[in-house]
Formats: structure tokens, C-alpha cells, sequence
């Protein structure tokens, strides 16, 4: 019976043994902080031996990550709908939907040298801002960006075919439609009913109705009437026209 004893003792000192060496090892383990992350680390806001409260969150560092970076923007909503619509129905080409790339101008008016992808757009819109919160990753290898900086996003432009851009005074607008006056081979003018939905600055962007090759008349629209006959020249271009 007293070896027994004995042995039983000696299992329970060697269990509590086993459970101090546990403890020791958590606690050893409490000393060390591994980031899930890696980049630069920033100051320390709790200095070497103070208390850390296991109860409450206590902030020690702040760890950024630098390569790649992650750029965050607002877009307004209409025109985030209406690159989502055009991009769907096909009408615009080059700009694959979910991997569109975006480019940054640097504070000082520069272009950075790296192109991004867009990787987060919100599902719901801001109702004091009218815009969606967007996210894209850029590569920073050179560590030019930083953490907190300002920069403009700039989106590549899409290409879109057999669109025509028209000074916006050349486009009549009734409650029938709009159209133009296209002048036929003999001088004489034609109204041609046109398709134009979208107006970029002071040019209307024409997508149905008009043919390579059609003169269209871009002065005095509101004197013209379909049957005339014209003289026609070229137009001085725009400084701010775009092909």
C-alpha cells in the first residue's frame, strides 16, 4: 500500500510538474509578438518592460505594408454605372470587367511608373458622398509610395469603335430624337436622324447614323433646313477635340 501511495504521488508531482512547464511556455510565448504580415514596422507606442493588460488591447506598433501597396478612392456612381453598363453590353473594348487597370499621377504631377488593378469596389453607395468606395494593389518595389500619401488615380481609357465626335452645336435635338445635317454629293443637305447619348465636353459622341465619309454640317445648324443647297469647307479643328 505505501509503494502505492508513493507512486501516486509521484504521478501527481509529475503531472503538476507538467503543467508548470505548460504555463512557463505560454507565458514564454506572451513575450513574443509575430506580425501576420510583413512590411515596415512603425514606432513603438509601448516601451521595452512595461505591462501589457491581457484584458484590454493594448496597441503596441503599427505594421505597414509596403510591397505591393493597397490604394483607396472614391468613384462616383453614375460614372462607375455607366463604365460597369458599357463594359457588359460590349459598347466599350479594352477594359476587361473585374480587372480594370488604373494608373496614379505622384503629388508632384508625375505619372508613376507602375500600373494597378482594381481588386475591391463597395456594393453600396455612399448616401452623403453619392460615390463608391474602390481598392487597388500596386507594386512598390522602389518603396516611392507611402502610407497615408495623396495621389490621383487616373483609369486607362477603353477604346470604343465606329463612334463619331461632333462639335455639340452641330446636333439638333426635337422631341422626335436628334439628328444632323449631313451634306449630300450634290450639296444638298439631308437631315439624318442620329444616335447621341453621350456628350464629352462641348462634342457629342455619335454612335449611330453617320458613315465614313459624312460631311456634317457644324455651323449655322439653326438656319439650315433639309433640301438646301451649300457650299462646304472644312472645319477649323479644336484644341480640345478629341479623335
Amino acid at each position: 500500500k505505501q509503494a502505492r501511495a508513493e507512486e501516486e504521488r509521484a504521478r501527481a508531482e509529475y503531472a503538476a510538474a507538467a503543467a508548470s512547464l505548460e504555463q512557463a511556455r505560454l507565458n514564454l510565448e506572451y513575450t513574443r509578438v509575430e506580425a501576420p504580415i510583413s512590411g515596415r514596422v512603425r514606432r513603438a507606442l509601448v516601451t521595452e518592460g512595461a505591462f501589457a493588460n491581457q484584458n484590454e488591447f493594448t496597441h503596441l506598433t503599427t505594421i505597414e505594408q509596403i510591397d505591393p501597396i493597397y490604394v483607396r478612392f472614391s468613384q462616383p456612381a453614375s460614372q462607375y454605372s455607366s463604365l460597369r453598363r458599357a463594359v457588359v453590353s460590349g459598347l466599350w473594348k479594352g477594359v476587361p470587367l473585374g480587372e480594370i487597370k488604373v494608373r496614379l499621377l505622384l503629388s508632384n504631377g508625375e505619372e508613376y511608373p507602375h500600373s494597378g488593378r482594381i481588386i475591391f469596389s463597395d456594393m453600396a453607395v455612399g448616401p452623403n458622398t453619392d460615390t463608391i468606395e474602390m481598392r487597388a494593389l500596386f507594386p512598390n518595389p522602389d518603396q516611392e509610395l507611402l502610407p497615408g500619401a495623396y495621389v490621383r488615380v487616373v483609369f486607362d481609357r477603353a477604346v470604343r469603335d465606329n463612334v463619331f465626335v461632333i462639335p455639340r452645336d452641330a446636333v439638333i435635338r426635337t422631341a422626335q430624337g436628334a439628328s444632323v445635317f449631313v451634306v449630300g454629293p450634290e450639296g444638298v443637305l439631308e437631315a439624318r436622324p442620329v444616335r447621341a447619348d453621350t456628350l464629352n465636353g462641348r462634342e457629342w459622341l455619335v454612335s449611330e447614323g453617320l458613315r465614313d465619309g459624312d460631311r456634317v454640317a457644324v455651323s449655322h445648324t439653326m438656319s439650315l433646313r433639309p433640301g438646301m443647297k451649300v457650299r462646304s469647307a472644312a472645319a477649323r479643328p479644336q484644341p480640345h477635340a478629341q479623335q
